[in-house]
């Protein structure tokens, strides 16, 4: 383990089960967790998952290797910030972040004197449940975590970082930070939105159908299934939109286009032209989706 002294900032779902890892795989590594209420960190500590708690305002960075930042993403900006200008920060200290959004978070930093200090990271991983009363031990394992570096990062502290993930059983992608955030678009923040949608969907229809007045027995496995991600925290999607807008307007929009030329081919009725055409679509994106299993 390359890291002795490790402190986390924000102890939640992801950050949680980092630590829960790190006192799974490396017993000895002294772990102080911050937040704004020592109380809700009381858990942890009685859990013997970190080794100290303090509130925000006594983040004392002397003797610490890695920083971790579990907080939402906008918000991390502004802290990671104030880590790279703490006069505490020793010279070898690395900060990473854990958050779903890459670029926005460097481009924060790019200004600041210890700014290739800071390595993106994006453990791909999580759970419609938050905050650290759901973490867990495993939740690392065969996951992977995308590391971000960009130009002033040294490749001995990437490399340094992506020990770090390995050590607790995760599989580390190196990748730049916009080619991440296009891709995590099309298969985590779309996906969301439109497992949403298709929920504001059934809650509209609700209102106009005044014949149902329970829709549960009407409600199969596939509607679960579909919408399982919608019952995520709110308030950490807010943020998430906010960062990635760029990419998710545009996703929304080729979207849109997609959904009215499926509406055009269905409007065709029974037809057999029309029923070869949706054959194919629906036989390629099933083809495609049973691959990811492999």
């Amino acid at each position: 383990m390359i890291f002795n002294r490790i402190a986390v900032i924000g102890l939640g779902l992801i950050s949680g089960s980092i630590c829960r890892g790190v006192k799974k795989y490396h017993t000895k590594t002294h772990i102080t967790a911050y937040g704004r209420s020592i109380e809700k960190l009381q858990i942890a500590l009685d859990d013997r998952i970190v080794d100290e708690i303090k509130s925000m305002d006594e983040i004392d960075l002397n003797g610490v290797d890695l920083i971790i930042v579990g907080t939402p993403v906008i918000s991390s900006v502004r802290l990671i910030q104030d880590i790279l200008s703490n006069p505490g920060l020793g010279s070898h200290t690395l900060v990473i972040d854990v958050g779903s959004v890459k670029g926005p978070v460097i481009s924060g930093v790019i200004h600041l004197k210890n700014s290739d200090r800071f390595i993106g990271c994006h453990p791909m991983t999580g759970s419609h449940e938050t905050g650290y009363e759901a973490s867990r031990d495993d939740l690392l394992e065969h996951a992977v975590v995308f590391v971000t570096p960009w130009e002033k990062n040294r490749n001995s502290d990437v490399i340094a970082v992506a020990g770090f993930w390995e050590s607790l059983k995760s599989k580390v992608k190196i990748i730049p930070s916009h080619v991440h955030d296009r891709a995590v678009t099309f298969t985590s923040h779309l996906p969301h939105i439109m497992s949403c949608l298709t929920v504001k969907a059934l809650i509209d229809y609700l209102e106009e159908e005044k014949d149902i007045t329970d829709i549960r027995p009407f409600i199969g496995r596939g509607f679960m299934d579909t919408t399982r991600v919608s019952a995520g925290s709110p308030d950490m999607w807010i943020e998430i939109t906010a960062m990635n807008s760029g990419n998710i307007i545009q996703s929304l929009k080729d979207m849109s286009l997609r959904l009215n030329e499926l509406a055009e081919v269905i409007d065709g009725g029974a037809r057999v032209d029309t029923r070869d055409t949706l054959h194919a679509i629906f036989h390629d994106i099933r083809s495609f989706r049973v691959s990811l299993n492999e």
